[in-house]
């Protein structure tokens, strides 16, 4: 199975190309739809793990090999920037990896100010997002109890900009 792939369903809508850096996400969401997406015990789900030891290097032969097109979305069942990754950083070499194929890419985000350390590496072609199911920080630590709090997504993305 490519890292690399065309979201099916729905999920094509949002983007043409995806790519899972992690597997599972540490959010919590009440309402994620991707335990079952995935077929994972939504206890297990929770607890994000990197994914095969050689995933970087993997991810290098894909992105030479795939023509530059459309931008690759980073994450529809995962998050890029979940506590995991402030150890393995695996996002940051992915767009460094992706970047270097002259590939774009869409980041989407919970993690909040977690993402800033690779704010450096974006470039007008790419973008970022975040999702923001409300604004009060108590209703989001009731649905999103492993998010970052609304303003923290909502500054971030100001940096971004």
């Amino acid at each position: 199975m490519s890292l690399i792939y065309k979201p099916q369903g729905r999920a094509g809508e949002y983007a043409k190309l995806a790519l899972n850096i992690y597997k599972g996400c540490d959010h919590r969401c009440e309402y994620c739809f991707a335990p079952l997406a995935t077929h994972a015990i939504r206890d297990e789900f929770c607890k994000p793990t990197t994914r095969k030891d050689d995933f970087l290097e993997k991810l290098e032969a894909e992105a030479k090999k795939l023509k530059p097109s459309d931008p690759i979305l980073t994450c529809f069942t995962c998050d890029p920037y979940c506590l995991l990754d402030t150890e393995k950083q695996l996002t940051r070499s992915a767009i460094q990896i992706l970047h270097r194929y002259g590939h774009h890419v869409h980041i989407l985000t919970k993690g909040g100010r977690r993402a800033l350390r690779d704010l450096d590496l974006m470039t007008p072609n790419d973008a970022f997002a975040t999702t923001l199911t409300c604004l009060d920080e108590a209703t989001s630590l009731k649905w999103e109890p492993g998010a970052a709090t609304p303003a923290d997504r909502i500054e971030t993305a100001r940096r971004f900009h």
